[in-house]
């Protein structure tokens, strides 16, 4: 069964609490972040300033939360086993074959994480674990994780699909703030671990309000004959992060990361990833695409790690960036370690505009300029989601999205006289 301890009334979805500790990053600590390959094109604005936090209590509260349909659930009612978190503070309830409880163990600190929690971060924030059993339900598990306030927030997660699992889980991170002033900070830290024969994709939408910022770092450790999915999209927001480490720690796993960024306006979109081969008969694959428009900027940073024990590994990595006028920026920067001569590894990076002979093509054939340029950014962009293969809820509303960047463009373009 599913346990929870929650910290907050139901009638009062995660109310507001006085701060009570300010955090604020030094210059060392700054030092130390700029110092690493990892973090050279990311904005420290948000870093620099001091936060205010309000950790949560633990006290027992009641689950109506869950079925709050003004929250922005992805997945109708009933479609999905809702799981939320709101300003910090967690809420699930029981069903066959999940576990979700506070539990008081320490999963490893590191990184940003560390940083904020050696700046001042008055607590440990609160570890929350679900554990995805084969007797599951066949409904996708659905985590909404939100912030209201303006604060520095810390959560914690740790995801668990036991041997024989098979299983969606959507990873749902956003921030609504309550003034166009207002600022924010989430991350979220995540640990993944996907014993033998367990297959688990986690689908990630990650977004925020124009002056917040949302930070994700995962860890996934994949066991033998271990699948794992990755599929995540990046829409608007002031700074969208997500660094992942991928282990290959038993023989004949699998892991395929996708990422998709429409990034408009200001936002800046950052993606950190390495896939550590540490087992024979491994595979792996990357495939990122952004949509870049405005002053946005795009990253990805992508490392294919084999190790000397790691033969008949096989290992492809692929960056593409699409920039839609002349303000956009995007960053592409593919890294290969390679400590075994018996693998088969490729990557490619590519940053442009849209094919002029295609935009021509198109016209010649009756389609408008924007119709032509509208086909284009949406094939490049459902050909990533077609092999996401996500729940017609979940595509539904990665599709509303897919549109933003270059109606943003119009929205900047003069009308005809």
């Amino acid at each position: 069964m599913m346990m929870m301890t929650a910290c907050c009334p139901a009638k009062e979805h995660a109310p507001f609490t006085p701060p009570v500790a300010t955090v604020q990053l030094g210059p060392l600590a700054l030092k130390s972040l700029r110092k690493q390959e990892s973090w050279k094109f990311e904005p420290t604005t948000w870093l620099r300033q001091a936060w205010e936090v309000a950790p949560p209590t633990c006290e027992t509260a009641e689950l109506s939360v869950l079925n709050d349909n003004t929250l922005p659930w992805v997945h109708p009612p009933g479609e999905a086993t809702r799981i939320a978190c709101l300003n910090g503070q967690w809420y699930g309830h029981a069903h066959q074959g999940f576990t979700l409880m506070s539990a008081p163990q320490a999963a490893p600190v590191e990184g940003l994480e560390e940083l904020l929690l050696q700046a001042g971060y008055p607590a440990m924030p609160p570890l929350c674990q679900l554990t995805l059993g084969p007797n599951h339900s066949q409904q996708p598990v659905e985590l909404l994780i939100m912030g209201t306030q303006a604060h520095l927030v810390l959560n914690r997660l740790h995801v668990v699909a036991e041997a024989g699992t098979r299983q969606q889980v959507l990873i749902n991170t956003q921030q609504t703030l309550p003034s166009a002033e207002a600022q924010g900070f989430q991350h979220l830290a995540l640990h993944v671990a996907v014993h033998p024969q367990a297959h688990l994709q986690l689908n990630v939408m990650q977004q925020g309000s124009p002056t917040a910022a949302n930070l994700l770092q995962g860890q996934v450790s994949l066991a033998q004959q271990a699948h794992f999915t990755l599929a995540t999209l990046h829409t608007q927001g002031g700074w969208l992060r997500q660094a992942w480490s991928v282990h290959h720690q038993g023989e004949h796993s699998t892991s395929n990361l996708m990422g998709l960024a429409l990034a408009t306006q200001h936002t800046q979109s950052h993606w950190h990833v390495a896939v550590h081969h540490q087992a024979p008969h491994c595979q792996s694959q990357q495939t990122f695409k952004s949509q870049v428009a405005g002053q946005a900027v795009a990253e990805f940073d992508g490392t294919i790690a084999i190790a000397g024990n790691a033969v008949q590994s096989e290992a492809h990595q692929l960056s593409q960036s699409l920039l839609l006028n002349p303000g956009a920026k995007a960053y592409a920067r593919p890294w290969l370690k390679i400590d075994v001569d018996e693998v088969v590894c490729s990557h490619g990076a590519t940053v442009g505009q849209l094919d002029e002979a295609q935009l021509f093509y198109l016209q010649s054939r009756g389609f408008s300029p924007q119709q032509a340029q509208q086909v284009l950014c949406q094939a490049f962009a459902t050909s990533l989601l077609a092999a996401a293969q996500l729940p017609p809820a979940q595509q539904a509303a990665w599709l509303q999205h897919i549109a933003t960047p270059l109606n943003y463009c119009a929205s900047l373009t003069p009308p005809s006289a």
